[in-house]
């Protein structure tokens, strides 16, 4: 998705959005019909990367992800400190285990005056990665019911409405798919990431997982949702993770939504970037 604070944030640098494998401006003529690994993302990133160290003339570029991208980014600047001069993570997954202990956790409290969501809440398996069709349906109740779902329309700061009408890089048709629009663009972004259904994307993620991968090369930094609340990420992990974090220089800052808020408060992310470009070089 073409978000509007990138078009906001090119008038101070150079923004380069990656359309990954079958998703944004590669749907549909280069979709992919059979599942995608993780090796094949993060390769897919590594070249996009020299492509644009060459292209740019840079030893070194700063690397920038949000929810799921925000794994690929992470691992990139873990394993390729090279290559970046900084990571920033938004809405950090960390690892699943782990976020469904958080996830468990608030869940209890949540719904300790709900006899029946409770029952749900207690019946969650920190330690499972593989779920019966019941054990999702209970997921989503809980999440839909206690979990803040950021309104794309009225929460950002600057109009998602117009960027999404008028804008010079996509369609309309394109910006609605990538809300989520399209039943054909969605389907065929489960088969991608690994199937049609929690277990798959789980095993996905899980590939990727932070857990113990705390040492960076690089500066670190992080930028969470206040009440950003999901089964496969938690705000509260990814405190938890960044504490752990060594890096030559790290930050955190919160925004004031759910696991979207990030990229919806202009504003926030626009201080954070230009105070970590101000930051002496590592």
């Amino acid at each position: 998705m073409d978000w509007i604070i990138f078009r906001k944030l090119s008038g101070d640098y150079t923004v380069v959005n990656w359309d990954q494998r079958g998703f944004g401006h590669n749907y549909p003529d280069y979709t992919e019909t059979e599942p995608i690994t993780a090796e094949t993302y993060m390769q897919d990133g590594l070249e996009m990367t020299d492509f644009l160290r060459s292209y740019l003339n840079k030893d070194k570029i700063t690397v920038m992800g949000i929810s799921w991208g925000s794994l690929f980014a992470s691992n990139l600047a873990l394993e390729h400190p090279d290559r970046y001069d900084a990571v920033i993570a938004m809405s950090l997954v960390v690892d699943i285990p782990e976020s469904q202990q958080y996830f468990r956790e608030v869940m209890l409290n949540e719904t300790a005056d709900d006899p029946e969501m409770h029952a749900l809440a207690e019946q969650l398996d920190p330690e499972k990665l593989t779920f019966s069709p019941e054990e999702e349906e209970n997921i989503k109740r809980l999440s839909e019911r206690y979990c803040l779902y950021d309104d794309y329309f009225n929460t950002p700061d600057v109009s998602l409405l117009s960027g999404v009408w008028f804008n010079p890089y996509c369609t309309l048709k394109q910006q609605l798919e990538a809300l989520g629009f399209s039943e054909d663009y969605n389907s065929l972004r489960m088969v991608q990431q690994g199937g049609d259904g929690l277990n798959d994307l789980v095993d996905l993620v899980q590939s990727l997982s932070l857990k113990d991968r705390t040492e960076y090369e690089i500066p670190f930094y992080l930028i969470e949702g206040k009440y950003d609340h999901g089964y496969l990420n938690m705000c509260e992990e990814a405190a938890a993770y960044f504490d752990k974090v060594q890096a030559p220089d790290k930050e955190m800052i919160y925004t004031e939504g759910g696991h979207s808020s990030p990229m919806m408060k202009s504003e926030d992310l626009a201080a954070f970037l230009h105070k970590i470009a101000e930051k002496p070089c590592q």
